[in-house]
């Protein structure tokens, strides 16, 4: 059953009739491979698949940009929402790759295990995937398919998923080479599809030649119909991939039209591609007749939407043409890029802009296009793809040149918890002397800048007040910059004791942050403004506040988002004043579950947390808990040690833990923030060692933080840990995968 999304089959494709009648005695078997190298026919399969199969298929064809982690999330969770035939869901986001393991894969992989008829789930171009987050979600989607239900792979190899235990346990189909390789019926079905027919013997000794090769084949099939015999393909023929590309051109491309070799060549630097971007890479008219054409003479193009508007070339075929690109005209690969990259400029596609313009080594053109287009990447939790532009364009040293890109980095870092790198990146943006001026409107980075001091309060409370007023004056009333600032700003106040002035310009800032949709600041904005009514007696306000914060973070998807941990404080405030201990004891536990991720970064808010947490602690007469967290405020006060009225209550908090020692309560659910970020991986597919490689300690590290883990949590294994966890709300109930899949006993 072929659903939107789906490829739609061409005439003339060679229909794998025992290939498709194998997969539908094993629909009862969760997880398909399809591997083998280019040409053999894998998108053909999983396209018939789709045409064919009375479950519900969704076919995705995965791109380079799926390496971001949150791209292939909502790829994937666009896909899983197609085959349960819902409409997506506009306010689930898949925001902030730090949620990876918390957050993302447990409801990628809920929606895939709650789906209620059996459906499948197809990727194709797997080996697009290079990146370890990218290619550890796809591993741990494994584990969550329905029965019934099957989740097809397909690419030119196999990349590093561990599926071995699914092949062990027989819930693994493996389809190669040999598999997909194409026999002599096949072989000629494809032939005639071509406008060639052969006799029998013929068609034998061309499949024995090519190994059943299917790109092989129509190579050799076009090279008749533009002229040539089959004697002559037969003996140029090798099969070798150093000897393909000479193929082509020797006994393909010299028998076309030049001006159709012209178009081949110089349009496969682009992919995708349509009509007018292929007019102006040509820099002529009358592309779309030349694709549809094409297209209709050419299985080596292929359609990627309904309405043959755009297309992309087959992989191998495109491969083959770049080098005879450069065979044939050398160096006019970067003008033909550059006209890509304004066409896509002028067309509302920036970041297909800068992909070119990265293509083309056109890095000033890519760094003036990054600077438009990194805020919506943050924005949407697209750090990996941010990040990349940003490291490459340090890579050209173009950072001090442009200040503004470092100072996105800076934002994009903090919010996925890196405060060290944030911390570098800001540096860099301080020390430039560029006096480009922002793509905001501001006159120079200087708003920029101070708009970062204040917010990491980096040189003391006064300090940071006159930093966030001077960016408010210099920043445009239409930039981000406002919104950061404004909270600041009014956070600064909270700091030196003046309550009043604080909730004023607080007020300011959620005004700002709405009209400028900066969901985050708008819900740290009115947290703040809840906890400053709460602390005044007005608890109207403070309960009124706490639940349009809260409002906010759940339209906005920030569920999981580093300042949402105000939001969760104060809701927690308010059921603690209205006697419901159990609700406040949720929502501190969302605070806590993200405690990792509120880091010095933005230190006001990182303290804050930790001390309501450990007034909680100390309420429950837990000494254990309310040391840990007095340790871990210690910690971020000897570092930004100038945080006003929160110095004093963090000594008020000692104060009380130090008198706690001798009592009881021992703290052992609570964990330190190391084992708040390991816990959630102990529920997905990864080894211990995998764990350590990718927490970037010793595996004997991960094995004495899993240790404390089982004691705190007062289990004695893996297994017993995660379902402790899950009762305890630490982490999500969907993170844990059917037991036949992932072993989580070691």
């Amino acid at each position: 059953m072929t659903l939107a999304g789906s490829p739609q089959l061409r005439p003339g494709l060679v229909r794998r009739t025992a290939l498709l009648d194998r997969l539908r005695r094993q629909q009862t078997v969760p997880v398909v491979t399809i591997f083998a190298p280019a040409g053999y026919g894998k998108s053909t399969v999983l396209a018939q698949v789709a045409e064919s199969d009375e479950r519900r298929v969704s076919l995705i064809s995965l791109k380079e940009g799926d390496n971001d982690p949150v791209v292939l999330a909502a790829h994937l969770a666009e896909g899983l929402d197609r085959i349960a035939g819902v409409a997506p869901a506009p306010t689930e986001r898949f925001q902030r790759q730090g949620a990876l393991w918390s957050t993302t894969v447990p409801r990628l992989g809920a929606r895939f295990a709650s789906i209620e008829s059996p459906a499948v789930l197809a990727l194709d171009d797997l080996h697009l995937l290079s990146e370890r987050d990218s290619l550890d979600v796809v591993a741990a989607i494994c584990g969550y398919v329905a029965p019934g239900s099957q989740l097809i792979l397909a690419g030119r190899e196999e990349p590093p998923l561990r599926i071995a235990r699914l092949r062990a346990e027989r819930n693994l189909v493996e389809l190669g080479t040999e598999d997909l390789a194409l026999d002599a019926v096949e072989a000629r079905s494809l032939l005639r599809a071509a406008g060639v027919e052969l006799s029998q013997s013929d068609v034998a000794e061309l499949t024995l030649q090519t190994e059943g090769w299917a790109a092989g084949l129509y190579l050799m099939a076009l090279s008749v119909r533009e002229g040539g015999t089959w004697d002559e393909a037969a003996s140029a023929w090798t099969g070798q991939d150093h000897y393909i590309t000479d193929y082509l051109r020797l006994e393909i491309l010299s028998r076309m039209a030049p001006r159709e070799v012209e178009f081949l060549t110089r349009t496969a630097v682009l992919e995708p591609m349509c009509g007018p971007l292929c007019d102006a890479v040509l820099e002529q008219a009358g592309s779309a007749a030349m694709l549809e054409s094409l297209e209709r003479s050419n299985q080596f193009l292929v359609p990627l939407d309904s309405r043959r508007e755009w297309y992309r070339y087959h992989h191998l075929f495109r491969d083959l043409l770049m080098h005879e690109l450069e065979l044939r005209e050398p160096g006019v690969m970067p003008k033909l890029v550059q006209r890509a990259t304004e066409w896509c400029e002028q067309n509302g596609q920036p970041e297909a802009a800068i992909d070119y313009a990265f293509a083309g080594d056109e890095l000033e053109h890519a760094a003036r296009l990054v600077m438009g287009c990194s805020v919506a990447a943050y924005q949407s939790g697209r750090l990996e793809t941010a990040r990349k532009w940003v490291a490459r364009l340090e890579e050209a040293d173009l950072l001090e040149r442009h200040p503004a890109i470092a100072a996105l980095g800076v934002w994009g870092a903090g919010a996925g918890g890196d405060p060290v790198e944030a911390e570098r990146l800001a540096a860099i943006a301080e020390r430039s002397t560029s006096q480009e001026p922002p793509p905001d409107g501001s006159p120079t980075i200087e708003p920029w800048v101070r708009a970062i001091r204040a917010q990491m309060c980096r040189h003391g409370v006064v300090q940071m007040q006159a930093d966030a007023r001077r960016a408010r004056e210099l920043a445009p009333t239409w930039s981000f910059v406002q919104s950061v600032a404004s909270l600041a700003h009014g956070v600064s106040f909270i700091l030196a004791g003046d309550d009043v002035q604080a909730d004023q310009v607080l007020a300011e800032a959620a005004e700002v942050s709405k009209h400028l949709g900066q969901h985050g600041q708008h819900s740290f904005a009115l947290a703040e403004r809840s906890l400053l009514a709460s602390a005044s007696g007005n608890s109207a306000d403070a309960k009124r506040f706490a639940q349009e914060a809260r409002s906010v973070v759940l339209d906005a998807g920030l569920d999981e988002y580093m300042t949402s941990a105000a939001t969760y404080i104060a809701l927690a405030n308010i059921a603690r004043r209205e006697g419901d201990v159990h609700r406040a004891e949720e929502h501190l536990g969302r605070a806590n579950r993200i405690r990792p991720l509120v880091t010095y970064f933005v230190p006001y808010l990182a303290v804050q947390t930790r001390l309501e947490l450990g007034k909680a602690r100390v309420a429950a007469g837990d000494a254990g808990g309310a040391h840990i967290l007095q340790g871990e405020i210690d910690q971020l006060l000897r570092r930004v040690p100038d945080l006003g009225v929160l110095v004093e209550q963090a000594d008020e908090l000692r104060d009380h833990v130090n008198a706690m020692r001798d009592l009881s309560g021992d703290g052992t659910a609570l964990l330190t923030e190391a084992e708040l970020r390991v816990l959630p991986l102990l529920a997905t597919h990864l080894t211990m060692a995998e764990i350590a490689q990718r927490s970037y300690v010793s595996r004997a590290t991960i094995k004495t933080q899993a240790i404390s883990i089982y004691r705190k949590l007062d289990v004695t294994k893996r297994s017993e840990a995660v379902e402790r966890a899950v009762e305890l709300g630490l982490i999500d109930s969907a993170a844990v995968p059917r037991a036949r899949d992932f072993d989580l006993s070691g």
